[in-house]
């Protein structure tokens, strides 16, 4: 029976199931080796990059089973669901006055407060959207809503570079624009608005810019890199460069799309007035 069911094992189900493991380790890795979160953050990667080749070894050698939709959500759901969860938790939970994390001073300071809620949320509508995803949303041609991945890396590149542990980063306005940005993130995960799916040149291009902008917070870190250096400036600009991208693709593709579409609309009733 066992064997029987071992049968049925796919390479794209190995992969999507890799994609989960990677989110495992990526959990452990943010609670363990906090505060550099570098590891886990590219557990995460690895994780999208499982994610995108099972879809493509599904298409080439075939699944025996129609369960490979269910498994890709609860993988997806550990890796960019639960790690970025627990990332905003490690990042941005702050003990208040030298009190321990788990006292109340600190459980019931505003701040956290609204960290656990941002945390919360992250976990509730991701998992709300890929249950919908699972049974009807991958029939659409583009996505309604923030897809979790997207969420997850608006996550990565906001803790990385805006991390409240970083002696540049102590600024209050910059801790609460990091939260209010997840929790209205979180929240298009759930909105009926469509998203343009991220292929070829553009996905590219974004991918390149993420990398590009992480790299330049770890070279930082590397040669220990502070604000009163010069270069310094020139680093935080690549950094945010990136940052600047994900929130544009987070909160203004929707809007373009919406422009595209009435444009569209527009043209083909001016035409049929013709």
């Amino acid at each position: 029976m066992v064997l029987a069911k071992l049968k049925l094992i796919s390479i794209a189900d190995i992969l999507t199931m890799s994609n989960g493991i990677c989110g495992i380790l990526a959990i452990l890795c943010f609670i363990r080796f906090y505060p550099d979160i570098t590891i886990g953050t590219g557990f995460i990667f690895l994780g999208l990059v499982f994610d995108g080749m099972d879809g493509v070894a599904a298409r080439k050698f075939g699944t025996k089973h129609d369960f490979g939709r269910h498994l890709d959500s609860i993988s997806d759901a550990i890796t960019f669901v639960l790690a970025p969860s627990v990332l905003v938790l490690v990042v941005f939970y702050l003990p208040i006055n030298n009190t321990s994390f788990l006292s109340l001073q600190t459980f019931t300071h505003p701040r956290n407060i609204l960290v656990l809620l941002a945390s919360s949320l992250v976990i509730f509508f991701g998992l709300k959207r890929l249950i919908i995803f699972t049974f009807s949303g991958y029939k659409m041609k583009m996505f309604h809503g923030l897809a979790t991945p997207a969420m997850a890396f608006l996550i990565i590149i906001v803790s990385h570079i805006l991390d409240p542990h970083r002696l540049e980063n102590h600024s209050l306005v910059l801790i609460y624009f990091s939260l209010i940005t997840i929790l209205l993130g979180s929240a298009l995960m759930d909105a009926k608005i469509k998203y343009p799916k991220i292929r070829g040149e553009v996905g590219v291009i974004l991918a390149l810019a993420i990398i590009i902008s992480l790299l330049s917070i770890e070279v930082q870190k590397w040669f220990d890199i502070n604000s009163s250096d010069t270069i310094f400036m020139y680093y935080r600009i690549v950094s945010f460069f990136g940052l600047g991208l994900i929130i544009s693709y987070v909160f203004i593709a929707p809007l373009m799309v919406n422009i595209t579409n009435y444009q569209k609309i527009s043209n083909n009733t001016s035409f049929q007035l013709k």
